[in-house]
Formats: C-alpha cells, structure tokens, sequence
C-alpha cells in the first residue's frame, strides 16, 4: 500500500507541473521523462502543442488521441517525433497541418478522411508515411513528401480526389499498392529522385497523370542521325582486286538462287538444294567469320586517314540507291529495271563503297554505343575506325553492331561501309546501297537492349486486359555487378499513367537477363482497324535506385486468332481481331518510287 501511494504522489506531481491548458486539453503518459498525448478533452478550434513543459519534452502524440475532434489548425512543437496510428482521423474541420522536421514517423491512417484538409508541409526528417494515413482527404490539393522519406505505405493518399500535383523527395524507394488510387484530379507527380519502385494500382484511375523526373544524374538515351555527309565511289579499290585472298572482302559463297527454296510445290524436287554442296547448310560451313579474321582491315578504303576528298568520291546523303542514277541498257535485266550492270552477277556497277566521318559528343564517354541501320541492299561489311563489325547479307532486314569498344566520343571517328549488291533477291527492281536512315545511339551501360521488349495481350475479357511484357536487360558495364529494378508504365494516349509493375534486377557484368512482368489493364481502349488506339509501354531500368535508362514502346491491346470453321481465305480459315470477324485486304506494293528507286525519302 506504501508503494502505490508514492506512485500516485508522483503521478499528482507530474501533474501539477504540466501548465493549467495541458492539463485541461490532453491526457497523457510519460515514458523516461518524455510526454505522448493520448487523448484530447478540448472544446476544438486551434490547438498548439507544446515543445516541452517544465523540462519534459512532448515527443508523441498518440493512437486515436484527436479523432473525430472539431480542430481546426494545430502547431506541433519542435520535440514531436511519432504522430501514431489515426491520430487526426475524422477531423473533418482540419484545413492545414506542418509536420515539423523532428517528426520522422507518421503513422497508419494519421490523418483519415480530414476532409476540409487542403494542404500538407511534411518535415524533412519524416522516413515513412503509413498505410492510408491521408486516405479520403478530398479536398487536399497539393503535397510535397521530404527528402528523407523512403516508403510510402498503401492507400496513403487513396481517394484524395481534389489532389493536383505530388512531389516526391529523393529517397522514396517503395511506394505502396493503391497509394494514389481514384485521386481523379491529379495531373502530376514530380520525382525529385529516380523512379522508386512501384506497387499495384499506385495511379489506377488517375486518368490526366503525367510523370516528370527531375534528377540530372541521368544521361539520357540519345539517337543520333547519320544520313548527312556521306562519301560514295562504285567498285572497289586496287588492292582488293589484286589481293582478294589477303583482304577476303570478296570471298562469301551463297547459294545459286537467292529467290528461294524448291520445297517440290512446284514439281520435282531436289534435296541437293537442302543437303548438297549448293545447300545454304554447306555454305555455311565454308564461309569465314569476319570478325575473326578481321576481315579488310588492311583496304585502304577502310583506313580512317583515307583520303576520300578526290574526283572519284561522290557527297552524298542517305538514303541513296545508286542504281536509280545508272544509264540505261536494253541487254539488262528487264524486271530490275534495265539498268546497266545489273543482271544479277559481279559487275562494275554492283559494288560500292561508303564512307562517313563524323564527331561523337564527349559526354558519350561510358556510354553504350550501337549503330543501327534501316536497311542496306545487299551483302554489306560494316568498319568503325578501321575495326570490322560485321556482315549483314539480307538487303531486306535492320541491323544494328555494338561499337562501345571502337568509337571516341569527343573525337573523329570513320564509319566505312561496302555493298556488294551483285546477287537478286526478288524478280522486281530492287535497287542498291544504304538505302534507309543510319543511327548511332547511346544509353546507359546498364539498359534496354537493343529492339529488347516484348508486348503481347494474353487475356482479354470484355475491355478487361492482361498484358504480358518481356524485356531483355543488358550490363555492358564490363566489371560490376548491378543490382537495381525494372519499371514497366503503361501511359495512355495521352501519356496518362495507367498501371505499373516493378521487378528487381541482379546483374553481372555482360549479362542480358529477360524478364518478365504481367500488367493488368481494366476498361482498356481496344485496338481495331477501326481505331488503332495505341498505348505505350516505358521501361525504366534503375541502377542501384539511380535511373540509368528509359525506353518507350508503342503497343495495341488487341487479341488475334484464327477460326479454322468459319472464314473468308485458305481452307475456311477466318481471321478474328477481340472477337470480331475481319477480311484481309491487301495489295501489291513494291519499296520502290520513280526517280528516287529504294532510297525512299520520309515524305514518301
């Protein structure tokens, strides 16, 4: 009985040193000389909290302590540091709240349907926001969340249907499942860092969003175009004539018939055409690997201090087709056009040379670095800098060649191209050269890879869309292992934010790693030849939390399938695009255009 009557001693005595306004507004408990307010008696209106009383610091405020109470405003004092689960739900009459920089916790639905809430300032040091804890605070207009926060909980500001615009601090690496759900009126959301990771239906509903991302620690991904300022000379140089064996420029065995394969739907058939020593398979036995052999390395035409400036030299630029500008020779080849040289054997006329000189911007030191051509006909090696890239034969297909280890960003660098354009591929006019646009693009060593996503609809029911995303991911880093995340945002036509997914990512060094994500898309626009309504898909690859590389790909939510009961072409086969019966309709519409042969120009 002693014992319990000193405790109620020194509970009075704390008592009678709080001030007469704590003592009548709050009930309280203290915790190693500090204060936490667990309940508020007051009549509401504006109601500041104390930093400290009598040398004992006011450091929580408690689990449901104003809930439901008519406050208007509240000043927390500087010693706040925990504002617990539904602290302020339900104070409907609430307008504006400062959480101070001591704050670091901001607990599960803190401030639950404020709804007179209209702005929010929270403290620097605040780490976490919790579950739902700005939940069906609809009158809250704008929030800027600190630069220490690094979760944002979920549901945390569901429902805030007159939020406009969200800032997001550096830090934030996670934010929760729905944490922005149905806020209707928000059209952006600035991330002051790199995108975090983000969980499911994060914007769901929030039709006019649009995503900045403010951190200049980012080199962009940059596509350069390099169709100005070309050299061009038909035939190829002395020493490849008179050396072939050491240069083997010339040397690339091919089958007799490029047009195709004799399956025997045309009568006999000849297995020597698919075994036999005219046989694509033995061909490739034969053939040398370019790069291996450093194939025409030692030509002249491919040392970058060539000088290409003589009279034989044409300036161009692309897309070009020389055999358009040959003269005419009724002895040529009819369906190619009769054009002189032409007649689907080495001639004069049927190789040629590029050259392209051109300065890389310095800030591509680092970089990932690719050339990527739209389509050159035919049979072409590709030189940077006097290394041999590679071989492209078909004159009908993009290419592109890694040329990280060869180029010198800040510097001079020698792009030298040959065609051999001897051999037809068709029975029309097919024309000859680069005769499509030529790219360099740069990106982050960790990145997207090159044409590397995959789009598909795999379910479809009514406008309700799965989409399934494959996307390969490389690390050309050359030493370090990445660890970091993938982020898959589905924008609508109008760049609003639909859904998102997020998978984190282990890479070593020179690994390409494919992963796979499915997004969910509910009242999806359909695609349809009616209206091809296209989404887009953004891929961002982050590098330890820093956003290396961002890569957008056009897509239509669309289902195809083939009813092989009912249709309109081969063997009552019907084509069906979401379930509607559709006729394929077609023409035959060569590449080519008069006076410009296959070097087709943008306004064609």
């Amino acid at each position: 009985m002693k014992a319990k009557r000193n405790l109620i001693q020194i509970l009075l005595l704390c008592l009678a040193l709080l001030p007469a306004t704590v003592q009548a507004q709050f009930q309280f408990v203290t915790n190693n000389g500090a204060i936490t307010i667990t309940d508020y008696t007051g009549s509401g209106g504006a109601v500041t909290i104390p930093s400290s009383t009598n040398g004992y610091p006011v450091t929580g405020i408690g689990d449901w302590a104003f809930c439901g109470t008519g406050l208007t405003s509240v000043t927390m004092g500087t010693n706040v540091t925990s504002i617990g689960d539904y602290a302020f739900s339900w104070c409907t009459g609430l307008t504006g709240i400062t959480i101070p920089n001591s704050v670091t916790n901001i607990g599960d639905n803190a401030f639950y349907y404020c709804t007179g809430l209209t702005s929010v300032t929270i403290g620097t040091s605040v780490t976490s926001i919790g579950d739902g804890a700005f939940s069906l605070c609809i009158s809250l207009t704008s929030v800027t969340i600190g630069t220490n926060v690094t979760n944002i909980g979920d549901r945390a500001f569901y429902y805030c249907t007159g939020l406009t615009s969200v800032t997001i601090g550096t830090n934030v690496t996670s934010i929760g499942d729905y944490a922005f759900y149905d806020c209707t009126g928000l059209t952006a959301v600035y991330f002051q860092g790199n995108a975090p990771s983000i969980g499911s239906y994060v914007f769901y509903g929030d039709n006019n969003v649009n995503f900045y991302y403010l951190a200049n620690t980012v080199v962009a991904r940059d596509r350069i175009l390099l169709d100005s300022g070309w050299r061009f000379e038909l035939g190829d140089p002395p020493d490849v004539l008179t050396n072939p064996a050491d240069t083997n420029v010339t040397y690339y065995p091919e089958i007799p018939d490029l047009t195709k394969l004799d399956d025997g739907s045309r009568g006999s058939w000849d297995p020597q055409e698919l075994t036999g020593p005219n046989s694509e398979t033995y061909m490739e036995t034969i053939r040398i690997d370019s790069v291996a052999h450093h194939v025409g390395e030692n030509v002249s035409f491919v040392q970058t201090n060539y000088n290409d400036s003589g009279t034989n030299w044409q300036q161009i630029n692309l897309p070009h087709d020389w055999v358009v500008g040959l003269p005419f020779d009724p002895n040529a080849a009819q369906n190619h056009g009769y054009k002189a040289g032409i007649s689907g054997w080495t001639s004069a006329n049927t190789i040629a040379w590029y050259r392209h000189t051109f300065t890389l911007p310095a800030n591509d030191a680092g970089q990932a670095l690719w050339l990527e051509f739209d389509g050159v006909y035919r049979n072409c090696l590709v030189w940077l800098n006097g290394h041999i890239l590679g071989r492209n034969v078909s004159g009908y297909d993009s290419f592109s060649f890694d040329v990280t280890p060869y180029a010198n960003p800040g510097g001079t660098n020698v792009l030298v191209v040959r065609v051999d354009a001897s051999r037809f591929e068709g029975w029309f006019y097919e024309g000859a050269g680069i005769y499509r646009h030529v790219w360099l693009t740069s990106a982050n060593p960790v990145h997207v890879a090159y044409w590397g996503t995959y789009v598909a609809t795999t379910v479809l029911a009514g406008s309700n869309a799965t989409i399934a995303v494959q996307t390969m991911v490389t690390n050309q880093s050359g030493v370090t292992t990445t660890n970091g995340s993938l982020t898959s945002t589905i924008l609508d036509a109008n760049s609003n934010a639909v859904t998102a997914v997020t998978s984190n990512l282990t890479l070593t060094a020179g690994q390409a790693l494919v992963v796979t994500q499915t997004l969910a898309v509910a009242n999806a626009n359909l695609w349809s030849l009616q209206t091809p309504y296209l989404y887009n898909l953004v891929s961002t690859v982050s590098n330890q939390n820093v956003a290396a590389d961002v890569y957008t790909t056009p897509f239509g939510v669309r289902m195809v399938s083939i009813n092989s009961t009912d249709g309109v072409f081969i063997d009552g086969q019907g084509v069906y695009i979401n379930g509607q019966h559709v006729e394929i309709q077609g023409m035959c519409n060569h590449q080519d255009m008069a006076g410009v042969g296959s070097a087709l120009p943008d306004r064609l």
